[in-house]
């Protein structure tokens, strides 16, 4: 399923059984704000990161957010931007030793944040591009934590909203929800 057929079946979802999520998500961004998003990254974001930002441009509240992975909220993309400048800043003298350093790379795009550091990343190219994953500030990329790509972790979403199927294979919503929660269900 694509990511824009797959997004529309959320919101629809998402007003239908989590109203209090839905109503967290902001308004689209616009093209304007994802030409300067480009201009900031260095090159345009993948088409599926910009269909995700036209979808809606993240969450506008602190809580009953809708988070992109348990515990991890859907970044506004100006957020997303300041965190990718940020993380470029701090890790610039580690890449400039080790260019494959495994903690972060400039490619690497953040879509999500736990507000303590760690994000789930899109990665816009290399050998895994369009990989969805999990980077912990502390472990380094996850990928067991994601996706081959945006249609695939809205796929695994949908599953898992409207059927018995694990989240990231561990997490399971908790039915008859205002808001969209996750308990872990183990690995």
């Amino acid at each position: 399923m694509s990511i824009t057929i797959a997004l529309v079946g959320l919101e629809r979802w998402l007003r239908a059984h989590t109203p209090a999520t839905a109503a967290t998500l902001a308004p689209a961004t616009t093209l304007d704000r994802l030409d300067a998003a480009a201009s900031t990254f260095g090159r345009p974001l993948p088409a599926d990161v910009q269909r995700l930002y036209l979808w809606h441009d993240g969450t506008v509240a602190a809580l009953d957010r809708f988070e992109i992975h348990p515990s991890h909220y859907f970044l506004p993309l100006a957020v997303a931007v300041d965190d990718w400048a940020f993380l470029n800043r701090v890790e610039a003298d580690r890449l400039a030793e080790d260019p494959d350093y495994r903690y972060w790379q400039p490619h690497w795009f953040p879509i999500a944040s736990d507000g303590g550091g760690d994000h789930v990343m899109v990665e816009t190219a290399g050998q895994h591009r369009g990989r969805v994953f999990v980077r912990s500030s502390e472990n380094g990329p996850e990928p067991e934590r994601g996706w081959p790509s945006l249609d695939a972790w809205a796929d695994n979403l949908m599953d898992a909203l409207t059927t018995d199927a694990l989240f990231a294979g561990r997490w399971r919503r908790v039915p008859n929800s205002p808001a969209l929660q996750w308990n872990y269900a183990g690995d």
